[in-house]
């Protein structure tokens, strides 16, 4: 475990550093008005430096600035970005100025609140920032009104963020070349983000020097907050094939050290300026970061938690202070301090008093400054996450909060942390110090009574239009676009392209069929990796699997990238009612239908969660596969009663009530059907539809071991069928077959619905499969091999915003195109960084032209198969060739039986496809066997109503 703190110098070494300490000048720093820059970076955590023992991070100017600083070891904040700008602006917790929350008007600081920026400039400072100011974008809560000068800030919580009401950026705005409001009027900027406000401060500075006024320089760039957006490739190099603990950097962690690193340039640039400009020895430059890391999985110096947790890793950051012949270098003050003591700090420094009238809850660090050692009383510092659900401020005392005092950390009632012994906070002493428990409880109570009524923003209602985005329109034209389009997002689980509309002869889908009439098919669409939850997380969050590290049926991504932005967020953000029927992100089927499996709840408003009779009658399946538990089985039953009775037929039924109760508002619904899924249920009349006498499986051949890798037979054992009967194949195709069209029905229930709304032309729906299912073809059954039938599923758009209608698209498309397409229908802007493309130009003209192939990977046995899919050919790798390889004709071979790989005339094709393979898997990327992070614990269904019918 890594330590906390850089251990003491010892020896000569220390008696040096103390001479050089007491060498310094001595002279009361109390009144000495230097000029004051404060630099905060976005979502940064403690870990996040070299100087703080981060195996591979570049950070040199940071280190050096480390190094001839005075260092406060144990500096606290908030455990999110608005919580802890309130605090530091006014020197008290963030709650006593209304500030709960990063979004819905729960950001805005207080109009009754004092800023430390009113106190400097009333003082004689002049006052400026740049970057993130995130405390509100209405005009009134905006910085130019609570003390600055000079403004230059983007909008919201980061760049082209937007939510419902008040908070949101200019519209379409990146991190390259973003549009920054300058003093009331946007300039459209050139460069990286992070470059433009250190650029656009050193200016200011630079134009303030000769004025003989000290200056108060607030910096706060958006960086490393996600989106994660590297600066560059010279960035991106600093960080290639690097691991920590073993584990290398994925496609999120590279970019979001190599932000890092662009902050570490930047500080070398700022520093170098005031050097160059004579200001070093009457300015006092300070660094820290706003919260806890966001990759705590990666490095944390061996704290738990990171960004939005109570504990030690959420809430401790760097604190460097930095001021030439006056404050000692290398020097640690170890005494609980945090970000309420800056506003008393920089007050005392200026010579002024705090006004009357404004109390605050910090301390001055003066004393600590000129002596890390001086008297310092133990405190009690208050911790909340907040973000309750609004109106529920009242229930959510106890909610994700700490207490915290120079020893221990009391965290949610109910733990107890010694951090002397205990700095990792791994074993939980609440039995061992009753006093210490009973006095942080007293202490805590009295605290949270006298917040109450302080919390002013709780029931807050935001603008209709955001300030930020009408403030931009009013200057260069345009305005926000009509009502958004509805969104019915309808999944099946494990439902191939064995459909009517997809020329399958025998399979009856008449509403599948009339929608993608109505709409576009895509014919070769790809998931990206053919099992449940990999698949649905990849699709939801426009990832693939190697950044999320979704690669089985356990991990949950927020574990991994706590803070990413799924389709439904987005939706929600600009003011989208979204909700979840059903099957949506993983669930165990059937073993947790009735349960909100391993959900998502920050996805939606509300969520229900069906239970039929299929899941009741379950003993009396015919089970022809009784070794293996049902979620994997083949076994059968042909169920009595009404297709309401169903766990479908309620996922149906509720739908349609929620369309109806929502038909007044823009809505995201998703709808998520169990089947085909197995066990194959269905009521009897949709067997009825599928003679056995008229079903037909496969032609059984195994190649030769030495024209195939046995890996591409791994989905199966024992192989073939899972070893069941010829007959036993047939009954479970059949039943298969009978569960799709059961399906089918009720997705015509939900168009039925639509079309008594009146809704359908107004509501863009999208009917996708997690991934495709195997029915004997090579021998295989179900999913999780790396062959089309597996890999491809079926993808239909239909209805508002799709131009064509009644066309099939021959282009590869992959699920990871779906987010980003949705997201451009209905005229938003997505995150940066997603993986996709928007289909819109597909689906204006399903034949236009399309260059992006299509990537699917699986593990068998801890094995990567890695597959890219072309118009024409399929090209597979097994652990990057070392354990085989394959090649498809499509063609010729469309049920690619023919393994190409190994004739010398396909090696000039296979030189083509290799690098577009390794372009998106490149070698030594990841270990042999595949890691995952660790399943999320205890998750529940938060976030809405649940319901379980």
């Amino acid at each position: 475990m890594w330590n906390f703190t850089r251990p003491r110098p010892s020896g000569r070494l220390a008696v040096l550093l103390l001479g050089l300490a007491a060498a310094l000048p001595a002279a009361e720093l109390a009144g000495r008005r230097p000029n004051i820059i404060l630099v905060m970076t976005d979502d940064q955590g403690y870990g996040d430096l070299a100087c703080h023992g981060n195996p591979v991070l570049h950070t040199p100017h940071l280190d050096r600035f480390h190094a001839s600083s005075v260092r406060f070891t144990d500096f606290h904040v908030s455990p999110t970005c608005a919580p802890t700008r309130a605090s530091l602006m006014t020197g008290r917790h963030e709650f006593k100025s209304g500030v709960t929350h990063t979004i819905l008007e729960r950001e805005r600081l207080s109009l009754s609140a004092t800023t430390i920026a009113q106190v400097l400039k009333k003082a004689g400072y002049a006052t400026g920032i740049f970057g993130k100011w995130h405390l509100g974008d209405e005009p009134e809560y905006q910085p130019d009104r609570r003390g600055f000068d000079e403004v230059f800030i983007h909008g919201a919580g980061g760049i082209g963020q937007t939510y419902p009401g008040s908070g949101g950026d200019a519209p379409g705005n990146r991190y390259f070349d973003p549009a920054i409001l300058h003093n009331g009027t946007f300039e459209k900027t050139r460069g990286y983000c992070t470059d433009v406000f250190f650029g656009r401060a050193i200016e200011w500075i630079g134009s303030r020097r000769q004025r003989g006024q000290p200056f108060f320089a607030y910096i706060t760039p958006n960086a490393p907050h996600a989106p994660l957006v590297s600066p560059g490739p010279a960035y991106d190099a600093l960080y290639a094939g690097k691991s920590i603990n073993g584990r290398k950097l994925g496609s999120n962690d590279i970019p979001y050290y190599a932000m890092i690193s662009n902050i570490d340039d930047n500080m070398g640039r700022l520093l170098g300026k005031i050097r160059e400009w004579g200001l070093e020895t009457n300015t006092l430059v300070i660094f820290m970061t706003d919260n806890g890391t966001t990759h705590s999985r990666l490095f944390n110096a061996g704290m738990r938690g990171g960004k939005g947790t109570p504990y030690q890793g959420g809430t401790r950051v760097p604190a460097f202070w930095h001021w030439p012949g006056t404050l000692p270098a290398g020097l640690d003050a170890s005494a609980l301090t945090a970000h309420i003591d800056l506003f008393p700090t920089f007050a005392e420094l200026a010579g002024t008093r705090i006004p009357e009238g404004v109390s605050v809850d910090g301390r001055s660090l003066v004393p600590l400054l000129q002596d890390a050692h001086a008297p310092w009383p133990d405190r009690h510092l208050f911790v909340h996450v907040g973000r309750w659900p609004r109106g529920q401020a009242h229930d959510s005392k106890f909610l994700n909060c700490a207490v915290r005092n120079s020893r221990f950390r009391f965290v949610k009632n109910a733990e107890l942390y010694d951090l002397h012994a205990d700095p990792g906070e791994t074993t939980n002493v609440i039995g061992d110090h009753p006093g210490v428990v009973a006095a942080f409880r007293q202490a805590y109570d009295q605290w949270w009574a006298g917040v109450q009524p302080l919390l002013v923003n709780e029931n807050a209602v935001g603008p209709g239009v955001n300030p930020f985005k009408a403030h931009y329109w009013r200057q260069f034209g345009g305005g926000p676009a009509p009502r958004p389009l509805n969104v019915l997002f309808i999944a099946t689980d494990d439902m191939n392209s064995d459909l009517g509309c997809y020329g399958h002869p025998l399979v009856r889908s008449p509403h599948l069929d009339g929608l993608a009439r109505n709409g576009v098919r895509f014919d070769r669409a790809y998931c990206q990796f053919p099992l449940c939850s990999p698949s649905r997380t990849s699709l939801m969050t426009g990832l693939r699997p190697d950044a999320t590290r979704v690669f089985d049926l356990h991990t949950h991504f927020r574990s991994v990238i706590p803070n990413v932005q799924t389709l439904p967020q987005l939706l929600m953000a600009h003011g989208y009612y979204a909700a979840r029927v059903g099957k949506i992100y993983h669930y165990g089927n059937p073993g947790q239908i009735g349960t909100s499996g391993l959900d998502d709840p920050p996805s939606w408003r509300e969520v229900v969660n069906p239970r039929g009779r299929d899941k009741d009658e379950e003993h009396l399946l015919k089970n022809f596969t009784p070794k293996r538990g049902l979620g994997s089985a083949l076994s059968v039953l042909a169920a009595e009663g009404r297709d309401e009775e169903q766990t479908d037929g309620i996922v149906a039924s509720e739908t349609i009530r929620l369309i109806e109760q929502h038909r007044d508002q823009p809505f995201f619904i998703a709808c998520g059907f169990y089947r085909p899924h197995c066990p194959y249920i269905a009521p009897k009349a949709y067997f009825d539809l599928y003679p056995l006498d008229q079903i037909t499986l496969p032609p059984l051949t195994r190649p030769p071991a030495d024209t195939l890798p046995p890996l591409a037979l791994a989905s199966t054992k024992p192989w073939p069928w899972f070893g069941v009967t010829e007959d036993q194949a047939r009954q479970s195709k059949q039943a298969y077959y009978a569960c799709i069209s059961f399906v089918d029905a009720q997705i015509g229930r939900l168009l039925a619905a639509l079309d008594r709304l009146g809704l359908r032309e107004k509501t863009l729906i999208v009917f996708w499969s997690d991934h495709g299912y195997h029915l004997g073809e090579h021998g295989l059954w179900m999913k999780q091999s790396t062959f089309e039938e597996s890999a491809r599923a079926p993808l239909i758009f239909s209805g508002a915003g799709v131009a064509a209608r009644g066309k099939a698209c021959p282009n590869p498309v992959e699920f990871v195109d779906i987010y980003p397409t949705v997201a451009d229908l209905c005229g938003l802007n997505p995150p940066l960084g997603l993986a996709g493309a928007s289909l819109r130009p597909l689906l204006e003209n399903p034949s236009a032209p399309w260059d992006r192939p299509a990537f699917t990977q699986v593990n068998r046995g801890g094995v990567p198969g890695h597959s890219v899919r072309t118009a024409r050919w399929r090209y597979i790798e097994w652990d990057q060739g070392r354990q085989g390889v394959q090649l498809y004709d499509h063609h010729r071979d469309p049920h690619e039986l023919n393994n190409l790989a190994a004739d010398p005339q396909f090696a000039p094709v296979i030189a083509e496809l290799k690098p577009i393979l390794r372009r998106n898997w490149p070698p030594d990327a990841f270990s042999n066997r595949l890691k995952t992070a660790k399943p999320a614990a205890g998750k529940k269904s938060a976030g809405g109503s649940s319901r379980t019918k």
